[in-house]
């Protein structure tokens, strides 16, 4: 195997950010791209008018740039603030046009990633974008109710077209640009007059909100779709109904006509997707493979293939038009981070992923040894690992996800024993300090204490609850935690309430009450003195376990605090939360003290290494993070890709992989070319660092990179 090679390539790609260059290889003519996909739902799909490239948009608040032709990923556009609603390309394929909830529309450049514009002024999310076929005008579509016509090369806002009394979800320009079509809300689609925004027709007859509207080709017909679960032709001259789709039901949100206007392709809102005759109404073809919603549409130039995207976490979809087969997929090779944890000797990580799988990385030689994966109820089931961890003696480590926690052999990787399958989903588990105990966390409201080497339950803590926080808990257990010496136990519940209990019978002690938001989240300090919550109301809170009054708050996040725990030596407080930071803070005066930045998604998970020299960090973006806590210096990322392969990265662009074959999830993307992803193989000798991740736990000094003449050279 050529190992070194395809490994360096892996690296380098990953520790730029995933694709992100870091503020060392500024000076490199390529960068390498970890295909991580989107981290949430795919909103919006275009194509480029030549058929080249891909573009998504996303829940995850990006846009990303794929090559049609491979499904590479190529570019990521990030900066909104809120879910990106809509893409489009400009005609000549040179700019990428996005729309979001945070009440703006940007453009970008597609070369290179940078912002060129923002077009503000809607007093609500932008739910549509669209580009006049000239290039000149940008059309976007609001919330305010209100469409909007820009001047593509000044950002200036040209004309508002006004009188529709819901959402305004959709829009589309004329063929020749000199009119507007808006669909709403208040179900009903209108057509204006570009130039002076007067309303010229309505199109009425729909019985709830117009989801999607398109032109013909020619400009004769108007498709509208609705939350009525009827797809609707017109005729644009007199805004009369000449033709209702066949087989429509349910929602109805994505149509286009074909570019020879003979076809349409949308949602038929049954969770498939397919093609009409235009002229008909028949449906003509339906797309093989799983039922699956689809939320927009958009036809290649040459009419042969169909791109769909999908309010599901599998990224967008190339069909071909003659089989109905899928042609090919648009997604990321990794998954959600949940949960993740350094052992008691520093000797391994364990994370939990979203795709029901724990993988051990053996810190010692920085790779992964085993992977352990989640029971399912039944195949369809989805299981997240919500908790990881390692015992004592270091013999075992345990898996929460679903409705069982698993005990696993850390020498062979084979499961030991299963704990619940009660029907109960298990939110989260710990062992205790000796490991004879596991707790776990369920979304009945208990907490339950297990027998490690039985499998029994020992107690079951789930009291009447009083509407003064007394007995158990209403909601869900999101949270468990023991304390260092085994003697008490704290549970953190959607209830927005924490509870102290005694370990060896399960009688409450104490509760903690003053969140406004659930918890998700506890630790108890080593010395069993103060407990730490984090919760959805964007703080976390120290509280003294012998009296369960508030001794201090820790307040900066802009959104939920997910995870949190005391440093080794108790003087430090770290969180992680949903605006894609985690922050240290001083327990002792509630100062913060250090921001880790890095991450592109929500943060699930935070942890110390056992001495306190580290952090560690998990997150939906795929990635698991390697921090310094003393500096807040990003050192490493850990990536576990769903063929099981892995790759090591450093933000010098040094990297570290399970294989350098072509199916490894990782591409260049040169300066010199870069709508086309290059293979690995292209620029490898800087790069590839065996053992990073070992080598930069043990401190070592590595080289620094300079790109080779040979890299340098345009490809």
């Amino acid at each position: 195997m050529r190992l070194q090679t395809w490994i360096l390539d892996i690296c380098v790609m990953a520790a730029l950010g995933l694709g992100a260059r870091s503020a060392d290889a500024q000076n490199s003519p390529q960068q390498l791209m970890v295909q991580l996909g989107h981290s949430n739902w795919v909103t919006s799909v275009a194509i480029s008018r030549d058929g080249k490239l891909v573009l998504t948009g996303s829940e995850d608040k990006t846009a990303r740039l794929w090559e049609a032709a491979n499904g590479k990923e190529l570019r990521r556009f990030t900066g909104h603030t809120g879910s990106v609603t809509s893409v489009a390309f400009s005609p000549d394929g040179r700019k990428v046009l996005t729309g979001s909830e945070d009440r703006t529309a940007r453009l970008w450049d597609a070369a290179s990633g940078k912002e060129l514009r923002r077009f503000e002024g809607q007093s609500n999310g932008v739910m549509t974008v669209a580009f006049s076929n000239d290039g000149r005008h940008i059309l976007t579509g609001s919330e305010d109710r209100t469409a909007r016509l820009w001047d593509a090369a000044s950002g200036k806002q040209l004309r508002r077209f006004e009188g529709h009394t819901g959402y305004v979800d959709a829009v589309a320009f004329s063929p020749g640009g000199r009119f507007v079509l808006t669909g709403s809300y208040d179900n009903s689609a209108r057509l204006w007059d570009a130039a002076t925004g007067k309303e010229l027709r309505q199109f009425s007859g729909h019985s709830n909100a117009v989801a999607t509207v398109a032109f013909s080709p020619d400009g004769r017909r108007v498709i509208t779709g609705s939350w009525d679960g009827t797809a609707r032709i017109w005729e644009t001259s007199s805004g009369k109904q000449t033709l209702q789709l066949e087989g429509t039901s349910g929602f109805v949100p994505a149509l286009e006509f074909s570019p020879d206007g003979r076809t349409v392709a949308g949602d038929s809102g049954r969770d498939t997707a397919g093609l009409w005759d235009a002229s008909t109404g028949k449906q003509s073809m339906r797309f093989e493979g799983p039922s699956l919603p689809v939320n927009s549409v958009a036809f290649a130039p040459d009419g042969r293939s169909v791109l769909t995207g999908s309010p599901e976490n599998d990224g967008a979809r190339l069909w071909d038009v003659s089989s109905g087969k899928e042609i090919r997929r648009f997604t990321g090779q990794s998954d959600w981070v949940m949960s993740a944890v350094v052992s008691p000797d520093a000797r391994y990580a364990m994370v939990g992923m979203a795709d029901k799988t724990a993988r051990l990385w053996d810190l010692k030689s920085g790779r992964t040894t085993h992977r352990f994966e989640a029971h399912q109820d039944y195949p369809e089931q989805t299981v997240w690992i919500q908790s990881v961890a390692f015992s004592s003696d270091l013999r075992t480590a345990l898996t929460a996800g679903g409705q069982t926690a698993q005990l696993w052999d850390l020498s062979t990787g084979q499961e030991i024993l299963r704990f619940g399958g009660s029907g109960i989903p298990i939110e989260s588990a710990a062992f205790s300090p000796d490991g004879r105990f596991l707790l776990s966390g369920n979304w009945d409201g208990s907490a339950r204490l297990w027998d490690v080497h039985s499998g029994k339950e020992i107690w079951r803590f789930n009291g009447e609850w009083h509407n003064d926080g007394h007995g158990g808990h209403s909601d869900p257990v999101a949270s468990v935690a023991f304390s260092a010496d085994g003697k008490y136990v704290l549970t953190g519940s959607l209830d927005e309430k924490a509870r102290l209990l005694d370990a060896a019978s399960g009688k409450l002690i104490r509760f903690f009450v003053g969140h406004t938001g659930q918890i998700n989240s506890v630790a108890l300090s080593a010395d069993g003195k103060y407990a730490l919550t984090g919760s959805n109301d964007k703080t976390a809170r120290l509280w003294d376990t012998g009296t369960g009054r508030e001794v201090r708050r820790f307040e900066g996040h802009a959104d939920w605090v997910s995870a949190v725990a005391f440093s080794p030596d108790g003087r430090l407080a770290l969180t992680a939360s949903y605006d894609k930071t985690a922050r240290l803070w001083n327990v002792n005066t509630g100062a913060e003290v250090r921001v880790f930045h890095g991450h592109l998604d929500k943060l699930q998970s935070a942890g110390f290494s056992p001495d306190g020299r580290y952090v560690l960090t998990g997150s939906m973006d795929g990635t698991t993070r390697l921090w310094e806590a003393g500096t807040g210096k990003e050192l490493a990322s850990l990536i576990g890709f769903k063929d099981d392969g892995w790759a090591v990265t450093d933000p010098q662009g040094r990297f570290d992989s399970s294989s350098l074959d072509d199916k490894v999830p990782m591409q260049w993307i040169a300066d010199a070319s870069p709508m086309h992803a290059q293979p690995l193989k292209a620029h490898i000798r800087e790069y590839y660092t065996p053992h990073l991740l070992a080598r930069i736990l043990k401190g070592e000094r590595l080289a620094s990179i300079h790109p080779s003449a040979q890299d340098r050279k345009a490809p």
